[in-house]
């Protein structure tokens, strides 16, 4: 629900393991429910998306920034 971390969904478009329309009406769930969230949908990726570095580090940067927005969200409101 709305009181819990916001989540963070990646998925790329190729991947042959998990369908990314799964991911797709994931978010549309959040979004139909009004629960925050980030989606970052990769064209072209498969499921080893971690594997190049560019997309690896991308990843961490929308980690760390989901990170740091809920913490600075969080705290704002216990002030």
């Amino acid at each position: 629900d709305t009181h819990d971390p916001p989540p963070l969904v990646l998925h790329g478009t190729l991947d042959e393991i998990v369908p990314f329309a799964q991911s797709d009406a994931l978010v549309e769930k959040f979004q139909a429910l009004g629960i925050p969230h980030r989606y970052d949908r990769l064209p072209g990726w498969s499921h080893l998306m971690d594997l190049a570095p560019t997309v690896y580090e991308r990843g961490l940067w929308l980690v760390e920034d989901v990170l740091m927005t809920y913490l600075a969200d969080n705290r704002l409101s216990q002030n």
